[in-house]
């Protein structure tokens, strides 16, 4: 379900810390988003504490093996 919902097929209510226990549970080291079509995905990759790189037309967020996520957001997941 995460998956659809990350590709926008499904509204679920808490993305920031179901996002954070994909990225975790998966053991995600890097998302890509076509440049300013991201939707609302680049802000939650904010919250989480994650910054693009922008690269040939995309934005890479580099996920850290350290659970990948800023510890100023409330871990709720994985």
């Amino acid at each position: 379900m995460v998956v659809g919902q990350l590709s926008g097929f499904h509204a679920f209510t808490d993305p920031v810390s179901l996002t954070r226990a994909f990225l975790v549970a998966d053991r995600v080291g890097a998302v890509v988003m076509v440049a300013d079509q991201g939707g609302p995905w680049p802000q939650v990759m904010s919250q989480l504490g994650l910054t693009p790189i922008t690269v040939g037309g995309v934005w890479l967020y580099h996920v850290p093996k350290d659970r990948g996520v800023s510890a100023s957001v409330p871990w709720t997941g994985a």
